[in-house]
């Protein structure tokens, strides 16, 4: 489709979002545009909030998650 076509588009139906609902449509389109750095930096620092049992249940969970993983059979292709 042509990106004229496309842009117009894309306007009509963001008139068509409640402006509640416009602060996440915004974020999203900016995190579209953002680098995988970009998108994980800000959750840098959010384990700190959590409390030491439920860190080391995540820790536990996703070590648990890892060796699952790495024990699959790959696919056949």
């Amino acid at each position: 489709m042509p990106e004229d076509f496309l842009r117009s588009r894309i306007r009509e139906e963001i008139g068509k979002i409640p402006g509640k609902q416009l602060p996440e449509v915004l974020d999203r389109l900016r995190a579209s545009q953002k680098g995988p750095q970009d998108s994980v930096l800000p959750f840098a620092g959010s384990w700190n909030d959590m409390g030491e049992s439920d860190f080391k249940d995540f820790m536990e969970e996703l070590d648990r998650r890892r060796h699952k993983t790495l024990q699959r059979e790959p696919p056949i292709l």
